[in-house]
C-alpha cells in the first residue's frame, strides 16, 4: 500500500458507509469512491479523496487519469490530512438514519443526485 496512489471503491450500487474507505484514508490513502457512496461527499468536500461516477468505465477511468496526473505534493498533503484523522467523515446520526431509510426505500435524498 506504500507505493499506492489512492484506494479505488467503484461500487455501482449504495454503499450505505465504507468501512474500508474510512480505514484506508485514516492510514493515509486518498480514496476515489461511488457517487453511490454515502461517505463521498465528506470526502470530497474535504478534500481526502474524489467521487466517482461508476455508470461506464470511461468514466471511471477519466477520474483515475486525472488522479493519476496529480502532482505528488497534492497527493502528499490529501495523504497528511487524511491520516490526522480530523476531517469528520461520517455523518450525523440524522443524516445517516435519513439516506438508509431513502436506500431501503428504493428513493433518493438531497445530496444523492448531487
Amino acid at each position: 500500500m506504500q507505493d499506492c496512489r489512492a484506494l479505488v471503491m467503484p461500487s455501482r450500487t449504495p454503499e450505505p458507509f465504507g468501512l474500508v474507505a474510512a480505514e484506508a484514508s485514516l492510514s493515509g490513502l486518498p480514496v476515489i469512491l461511488s457517487e453511490q457512496s454515502l461517505l463521498s461527499k465528506d470526502f470530497s468536500e474535504h478534500n481526502l479523496g474524489f467521487r466517482c461516477n461508476t455508470e461506464t468505465p470511461a468514466k471511471i477511468a477519466t477520474v483515475l487519469a486525472d488522479v493519476a496526473a496529480l502532482p505528488a505534493d497534492q497527493v502528499k498533503a490529501m495523504s497528511e490530512r487524511a491520516h490526522a484523522g480530523t476531517a469528520g467523515i461520517a455523518m450525523v446520526p440524522d443524516d445517516w438514519i435519513e439516506h438508509l431509510i431513502a436506500l431501503y426505500q428504493g428513493g433518493k435524498t438531497h445530496d444523492a443526485a448531487a
